[in-house]
């Protein structure tokens, strides 16, 4: 509680302003309410307007989701499959991660295929990108997202691929994002020689 008295008169129209700078210690989940409340030495003629209701304060523990992606092979000819996996970490030693996501938007000409999703996540598979979520990520933990592309493209193409994780209580959005590529390489010709004796 703050409480201040013993300020000037004011004018009629006249106004001051009260600013209080506070830490927020309240668990996680936490709902704040700030009340204000104004009175002067002499009668108000209206002190139903006294009182006012400031703005609610959601309190969020803050974690770190750091993302990460990697492709099994990062030159292939066409045809042939590649696997990509994207693992989020939750970093934070003691909060837990609310609501984490992961999602990879595939670049055009590659679809998901035989997709394995995180432990107690919910994941829905598009024709080019795969969305995973899960309730809660406990501290320390990860949540591994793995799935297959064949590649069907021209010697030289390369598919850049970037995933994305989060969560609501993520307080560092510069390190969800992650990336890979993979190369269109030459096939190769084998020759053979028979000879006749």
């Amino acid at each position: 509680t703050v409480t201040c008295s013993g300020g000037p008169t004011l004018a009629p129209g006249d106004k001051v302003s009260l600013t209080v700078p506070t830490t927020v210690t309240a668990p996680f989940k936490t709902t704040l309410v700030t009340t204000a409340t104004a009175t002067a030495d002499q009668k108000d003629a209206n002190p139903d307007d006294n009182t006012s209701v400031g703005h609610k304060v959601n309190v969020v523990t803050g974690v770190d989701i750091v993302t990460t992606k990697v492709v099994s092979s990062s030159s292939v000819m066409t045809g042939q499959s590649v696997t990509w996996t994207i693992t989020a970490t939750n970093t934070s030693k003691s909060n837990t991660a609310v609501s984490p996501s992961i999602s990879d938007s595939l670049p055009g000409g590659l679809s998901p295929q035989n997709v394995i999703g995180p432990d107690g996540f919910n994941c829905s598979v598009g024709p080019s990108d795969v969305e995973c979520d899960a309730p809660s990520l406990a501290p320390g933990a990860t949540a591994v997202l793995q799935f297959d592309t064949q590649i069907d493209a021209k010697t030289g193409s390369v598919f850049d691929n970037t995933a994305e994780a989060g969560a609501k209580n993520d307080t560092d959005g510069s390190n969800n994002k992650a990336s890979a590529s993979v190369k269109v390489a030459p096939s190769v010709t084998t020759y053979c020689r028979v000879s006749t004796l």
